[in-house]
């Protein structure tokens, strides 16, 4: 009996960027996620809602081809190390020790900081 190294997934998001992510959250409704990095960028991602009006994260092979990457924007103090998520306000920890606070909203079915 061999051990298989490979990890379960059911959805992957590739990252444009190739650069490491240390911190994500999704928004409460599942059709949002921010994700923050060694670059010091926030970036943000949509998945288109489906036609039913189904939320939800979307956690199948076919739903991963309804998220796209829609902007990034400077966290302001060096690379993001962690991010939090509370209604429509984004908290995210700067490797300077700073804590950047954004407001998160979703304009015609995008998000936007």
């Amino acid at each position: 009996h061999g051990t298989s190294t490979a990890r379960p997934q059911v959805a992957l998001l590739e990252n444009p960027l190739d650069r490491p992510l240390q911190a994500i959250v999704v928004t409460d409704c599942g059709t949002g996620l921010v994700a923050g990095g060694l670059d010091g960028h926030l970036h943000l991602w949509s998945r288109r809602e489906a036609a039913s009006g189904g939320g939800g994260l979307g956690t199948t092979l076919q739903s991963a081809k309804q998220w796209s990457r829609q902007s990034s924007q400077p966290a302001g103090g060096g690379e993001v190390n962690s991010v939090a998520l509370l209604g429509s306000t984004l908290a995210c920890g700067c490797e300077d020790g700073s804590v950047a606070l954004f407001r998160l909203h979703k304009d015609a079915g995008v998000f936007l900081l």
